[in-house]
């Protein structure tokens, strides 16, 4: 374990010579719950890179998997959730069999993570600075004052004004926007490769948000280190990632560059997601259109693209069998039977639309 993490040590921050080669590769990763009723899968066998110097989007609806695809990545499942096949490589280790003692030298130190609700993400019972100096003490090796002063300068980073103060604080005295400073604060103390934001907004008004998100685009090209931020709101997505990945189902369905997400969209999934968003041309008179239906409980075990039950378009091999991921354009590709090349005869493909299935079911 020593070796290894001194290993990750010696490379030290990233370079420009790694930048563009991937950092993080996760492959075939299946996670499984259980529960009363028995163990089923809640993300079935994804795989995604983040590479060295990227911010990388993930974003989907409540449920879809975003959260627990990279608390599976950090070692933070909670006891009845495990992996139970796939790996996750960081810098050449797999941290699937890298086991706890080398997680805990990990975590906090090369990897880090903002998680989502600033409320509770702070222990109430300790003063700010116990809790950014553990993290300080444990992976840099500074001690005393000298720990003290890269706190003080952790917290002057993040726009904490007297930050010497806020290290005698506890967390009720102060702001949700503050606290997820300090949050963020103590994620990059220690100058992590990945820092992975878990929808750090959640809670925080408009303008704090905006105030939060800068700081997170600052602090990530001063350090040039590799993001993984995850939200629901595709315009957060949209100002600041260069890569999205869209999940459903525990499945990715869609994934390229920004440019191709929002601009060359193909999945019906993410096309209603950006339908959900108001935009300055939206008429103030015109409806949003919302996705109609919600997302599937995963214990259902769905038979075929998870999304069809909800989607306008869904043919009769939707509900069959799962499509595989067709690659469009670039880095652009799409896991739908509407990608696919015409070669399916349309008799096979032909549906009733979705709508008419609906009306008909509230007619009874």
């Amino acid at each position: 374990m020593a070796k290894q993490t001194e290993a990750i040590r010696a490379q030290g921050p990233l370079s420009s010579t790694r930048r563009g080669q991937p950092l993080l590769q996760v492959r075939d990763l299946r996670v499984s719950v259980n529960s009363r009723m028995g163990s089923y899968d809640v993300i079935h066998g994804i795989g995604f890179d983040v590479v060295a110097g990227e911010i990388l989007g993930i974003v989907g609806e409540s449920g879809c998997g975003k959260s627990i695809t990279m608390n599976a990545v950090m070692g933070l499942l909670p006891s009845n959730v495990r992996v139970t096949s796939g790996k996750v490589a960081f810098r050449g280790i797999d941290l699937v069999q890298a086991g706890e003692p080398l997680m805990e030298q990990l975590r906090g130190g090369d990897l880090a993570m903002v998680f989502q609700d600033p409320m509770t993400a702070l222990d109430p019972l300790y003063p700010i600075g116990d809790q950014i100096l553990e993290a300080i003490e444990r992976h840099s090796g500074a001690r005393g004052n000298e720990a003290r002063e890269v706190a003080i300068e952790a917290l002057r980073s993040v726009g904490l004004s007297e930050p010497e103060k806020r290290l005698s604080q506890y967390p009720f005295e102060l702001s949700g926007g503050m606290r997820q400073r300090v949050i963020i604060a103590i994620a990059l103390c220690c100058r992590p490769s990945l820092l992975i934001c878990d929808e750090p907004t959640t809670a925080l008004d408009v303008t704090i948000q905006a105030t939060v998100l800068d700081l997170i685009r600052e602090l990530h090209e001063q350090l040039g280190n590799s993001v993984v931020f995850i939200s629901h709101n595709m315009g957060v997505i949209a100002s600041l990632c260069d890569r999205v990945t869209v999940m459903y189902g525990g499945q990715i369905v869609e994934r390229g560059t920004v440019d191709e997400i929002f601009y060359q969209t193909a999945h019906p999934y993410t096309k209603g997601l950006l339908a959900c968003m108001p935009t300055l041309e939206t008429p103030r008179e015109e409806p949003l259109v919302p996705i109609r239906g919600t997302v599937p409980d995963p214990r259902s075990q769905v038979v075929g693209c998870p999304f069809s039950s909800r989607c306008s378009k869904r043919m009769k091999i939707c509900m069959r069998e799962m499509p595989p991921e067709f690659v469009l354009e670039g880095q652009h590709s799409c896991a739908c039977w509407l990608c696919m090349s015409e070669g399916l005869s349309s008799e096979l493909l032909r549906v009733p639309p979705i709508s008419a299935q609906i009306s008909k079911e509230e007619q009874r």
